[in-house]
């Protein structure tokens, strides 16, 4: 996740986005070959 005032970033646990990756290959049909995602908003220090 990457703050978007100061830019502070904070990396997540991978297993929600492997377990949302699936949902979306089954659902869809598609078969993901990458993934990326960034997550914005305002930090704690910043709020």
């Amino acid at each position: 996740m990457v703050c978007t005032t100061c830019g502070a970033e904070i990396e997540i646990a991978p297993a929600p986005v492997v377990e949302m990756s699936a949902i979306l290959e089954r659902d869809t049909g598609f078969r993901l070959t990458g993934r990326h995602y960034r997550f914005e908003g305002t930090c704690k220090s910043c709020r």
